[in-house]
């Protein structure tokens, strides 16, 4: 359930078989790509007006809440304190922040075959090693003392023992927060998390359609499978690696070559997510994002726009550089279910957007083996990747390295 980016660099895996976007490979000839992300440490996220805000769940320990703890003394004055709804309503033992910070490490694998000179099909699937920590913060104080207060009054209080009881009930410590998230909740333990396992698979058909001296144009069609793990509405602080449900998608784009030096490329990516029936927790209301209680819905997730323009710099066969700015965006999602205002809830901000600065270096044979001058064709690539800013997005910046071999 912790809501951290789906790293999408499957879009990207394929990609860019040369310098110029629109190049697929010739007939016969295949394509292998590993590529391997590693984030760092994501722990926050731009909010709706795009402030950076710490990614965390909060959960207070009200009297209803006490009451799934394991503790005798506790439930024994709660019972007493249902006799006075004032002060039941007003006991807290004071509200815990439950902050988050995930790092994922991400091997890709591609191919993709030349069917003809301008016909290009692929496939890519990333594997994923996330690793998540968790961390408690107080950020309100009990109530203990104003609790007690009511009681001073009571002609039921006789020598003021139940105001007693209460200033002694123990303070929340983090046991106490376990407790009221697996018992009153109904979550797994809360703690550190690690997961591995498969991405999506994307597949596709890149069509160089157009070529002309200083500039061509590209067509690709695909899809994506839903092969990752799915978040598990009874784990707070896991990531998920995939979303559950078929996507299919278009592509277009194409590059300018101004001169043997430089290169522009620029391309959209339109994403249609069909939707699913998932087992998600119930909301109680658009701001509140844990729940006692699961239910079956209806899922639409929002559709994607990826739009990326680069420039490419090549003072050499042997190696070149790019620099391109990154702008993706998902729609709102959709929830059908029975619990009417649920639905609203849970598609509450949930459209995103990001903007991104992307830094590429690139070592290659390519050229020289066209040439005949180098034995092997293959390509060594490593990315930088800042997100500037954004809205509900977690904050992510990422590393990368790529090798891919012809042959």
């Amino acid at each position: 359930m912790l809501k951290v980016l789906f790293l999408i660099f499957s879009t990207t895996l394929v990609q860019s078989v040369f310098a110029q976007y629109y190049k697929t490979l010739p007939k016969g000839v295949r394509l292998g790509v590993v590529r391997n992300v590693q984030t760092t440490n994501i722990d926050s996220e731009f909010n709706r007006s795009k402030s950076e805000t710490p990614m965390s769940y909060e959960i207070e320990a009200s009297a209803k809440n006490l009451e799934g703890i394991d503790d005798d003394r506790v439930k024994a004055i709660l019972e007493i304190l249902k006799d006075n709804p004032e002060a039941y309503d007003n006991l807290t033992a004071g509200t815990y922040k439950i902050d988050a910070n995930a790092q994922m490490n991400i091997i890709g694998y591609g191919l993709a075959y030349g069917l003809t000179d301008i016909m290009t099909i692929y496939t890519a699937l990333p594997m994923y090693d996330a690793r998540v920590k968790m961390g408690y913060k107080r950020t309100r104080q009990n109530t203990y003392a104003d609790t007690a207060d009511l009681y001073q009054t009571d002609p039921n209080n006789i020598n003021g023992t139940v105001g007693n009881l209460i200033e002694q009930l123990p303070d929340v410590n983090g046991a106490t927060i376990q407790s009221i998230a697996t018992n009153t909740f109904g979550y797994d333990e809360v703690g550190d998390w690690e997961g591995q396992g498969p991405g999506d698979l994307e597949f596709g058909l890149m069509y160089n359609f157009y070529t002309a001296y200083d500039y061509g144009l590209m067509l690709t069609m695909g899809g994506v499978a839903p092969t990752g793990y799915v978040d598990d509405p009874d784990i707070l602080q896991d990531v998920g690696f995939g979303d559950g449900q078929w996507d299919a998608f278009v592509e277009f784009g194409g590059s300018y070559i101004f001169n043997s030096k430089f290169i522009a490329n620029s391309w959209m990516r339109y994403t249609y997510q069909f939707g699913a029936d998932k087992t998600l927790r119930v909301p109680y209301d658009k701001e509140v994002n844990i729940s006692d209680e699961k239910g079956t819905f209806y899922e639409k997730l929002g559709n994607k726009t990826m739009f990326d323009i680069d420039l490419s710099y090549i003072p050499s066969d042997w190696y070149n550089f790019n620099v391109a700015y990154i702008y993706e965006h998902t729609g709102q999602s959709e929830y059908e279910s029975k619990y009417g205002a649920a639905n609203d809830y849970l598609a509450y901000n949930s459209d995103s957007d990001s903007h991104n600065i992307r830094l590429k270096a690139e070592l290659t044979s390519v050229n020289k083996f066209t040439k005949n001058e180098f034995a092997i064709p293959a390509q060594v690539k490593f990315f930088y990747q800042h997100m500037v800013t954004g809205t509900n997005v977690p904050k992510v910046d990422r590393f990368e390295v790529e090798f891919r071999l012809f042959f």
